[in-house]
């Protein structure tokens, strides 16, 4: 399997590694690129987006022509591969790097992949389906869910009903809520590796992979929260900040736990111990995230602070 798409946009794919795919990828990209966005054929008449996603094993960029849709104001395209089996390989490299960058038209952007689960997600798929009736085709021809990936442009504010202030204010909780789900996504990868029966040498590389943009993630969520987002808070609500003083004890209690699983990936550790290293950080990890939502996403929703949300939430 390959990190980036392998034929056509979004569904319009088949998860394979050879080299016509390759090639026809390439000839879509380059046409795309040419024409502004435009690209005649098979895929006339469909708006599509090149998704450049980071690998998730080799850390190679690599570029996959998409079916583009706009979900609720916001960029969004979906991992169908025309119904096939398994999930496309670029849904692997934004699980663990959702770091992109998207083209549509003859404008690009970065922006912060996330993958909605649940009755989000199902409501977001109707969405899908009402706009490309083949897309419900293609989930009913699959057991598999198919995700739906919403694109949340870095720097911009998430798009709700109401403009303006309010819309800029707003999205720090939204952000919140979405760099933890984001992170729980990247933590199942680092657990759906050690518990996939291989044996300690190839369950430790996989993590060594794995957990390397796990824990770099965390971690730099925790530092920006800890030098950019606390203070601004402590700033304009004095009486929390015993309450900020205790998620920064979280965060070192974390990185503690965390340190303790890259030691034992380079000590070659059974998968069975590596599991326990990230069901120990799992739980942790959760809840930490539920206390601080608890107690600052309603802050969150009127606090005045102007900054970079990947400055301030890290690299996720």
């Amino acid at each position: 399997m390959t990190e980036g798409e392998n034929t056509g946009p979004g569904a319009r794919n088949n998860d394979t590694d050879s080299n016509t795919d390759d090639e026809f990828n390439r000839g879509v990209i380059d046409e795309f690129r040419a024409n502004a966005g435009r690209v005649g054929g098979m895929f006339e008449g469909f708006t599509l987006a090149l998704l450049t996603t980071t690998g998730a094993r080799t850390g190679i960029r690599r570029t996959a022509p998409l079916a583009y849709f706009e979900l609720n104001g916001m960029p969004a395209v979906v991992a169908s591969a025309m119904g096939g089996p398994r999930h496309p390989a670029w849904l692997a490299n934004v699980r663990v790097h959702p770091r992109v960058t998207v083209e549509v038209g003859a404008e690009s952007f970065d922006a912060l992949a996330s993958i909605p689960s649940g009755i989000e997600r199902d409501r977001l798929f109707a969405q899908v389906v009402e706009q490309d009736p083949d897309f419900g085709a293609y989930q009913a021809s699959t057991s598999r869910v198919i995700p739906v990936v919403m694109l949340q442009r870095l720097g911009a504010p998430s798009a709700t009903p109401s403009g303006g202030e309010h819309a800029r204010l707003v999205a720090w909780a939204t952000e919140l809520r979405q760099v933890h789900e984001r992170l729980r996504q990247a933590l199942r990868v680092a657990q759906d590796a050690a518990s996939a029966g291989r044996s300690p040498e190839v369950a430790s590389r996989e993590l060594l992979l794995f957990c390397h943009g796990f824990c770099v993630a965390l971690t730099g969520h925790h530092e920006g929260e800890d030098r950019e987002l606390f203070p601004a808070i402590a700033a304009a609500h004095p009486e929390l900040r015993d309450t900020l003083r205790y998620l920064q004890q979280d965060h070192s209690m974390i990185a503690h736990l965390v340190t303790g699983l890259q030691s034992s990936i380079s000590a070659s550790a059974t998968s069975i111990e590596l599991a326990r290293h990230l069901d120990g950080i799992a739980a942790i990890m959760e809840s930490h995230f539920r206390y601080e939502e608890r107690q600052l996403l309603e802050v969150l929703e009127t606090l005045a602070y102007s900054a970079d949300p990947a400055r301030v939430f890290g690299p996720l």
